[in-house]
């Protein structure tokens, strides 16, 4: 092999080194990225649950750790039963208490409702029964009897913003055109409230009911 070809050769091989440094940087710098981005990822994911969490408590309270603690301590103790005794109750030990309200205790009575919104709808006896069958004499008025039902509604209502506009009416060097600024939205070409978000991340992470399921309802 003579020098030319030799030379040739070493050009080569340089070339193909330098391209495979440089691919290797590029790979590098990519896998850096990546890493940033598994970092990012699993912070919001770490702040997602935290607020599911926060959600889960709000909704559920501790009842649900409640109960599990008092079927933990019935389960160490041998307690059972509706009056809270078992095999296993200590000799002299009084009888433990029943959950909920207690036999023979005063009640709270019924809450108040009549802060809410009312609606009023009369059940009228068909007019043509409102006379005596035998002699047709008409039934007199005679008081009336009332009574409350509590209703659960959810509604889709449609929210049609309008914006009056104003045009200016001297030649003024000030603005042309006035007008509110637009209503604030938590994304900013979306169509949904914030309450209604809300709503939804309630229902699907929440209480864990599938989308199609809160479409139907």
């Amino acid at each position: 092999m003579d020098g030319g070809d030799l030379g040739d050769e070493v050009g080569f091989w340089r070339a193909e080194a330098q391209r495979w440094r440089a691919r290797a940087e590029r790979s590098e710098a990519e896998a850096e990225r990546l890493r940033d981005r598994v970092v990012e990822l699993e912070g919001q994911v770490g702040a997602l649950a935290e607020k599911v969490a926060e959600l889960t408590r709000l909704a559920f309270g501790k009842s649900s750790e409640k109960q599990t603690v008092d079927k933990t301590a019935e389960q160490t103790t041998g307690e059972g039963g509706p009056d809270g005794a078992g095999a296993g109750q200590q000799p002299g030990r009084p009888p433990r208490r029943g959950r909920g309200q207690q036999k023979g205790s005063r009640g709270h009575g019924r809450r108040d409702y009549s802060h809410l919104p009312t609606e009023e709808h009369v059940h009228d006896v068909p007019e043509a029964e409102r006379v005596c069958p035998r002699c047709g004499a008409g039934y007199v008025a005679f008081g009336e009897e009332c009574c409350e039902l509590i209703d659960w509604r959810v509604q889709l209502v449609r929210v049609v913003i309008r914006r009056p506009t104003y045009r200016r009416g001297c030649r003024c060097p000030v603005r042309g055109v006035l007008a509110a600024p637009p209503a604030p939205k938590p994304i900013a070409k979306g169509r949904f409230t914030s309450r209604f978000l809300a709503r939804l991340l309630v229902e699907k992470f929440v209480l864990g009911r599938p989308t199609h399921r809160i479409a139907a309802a």
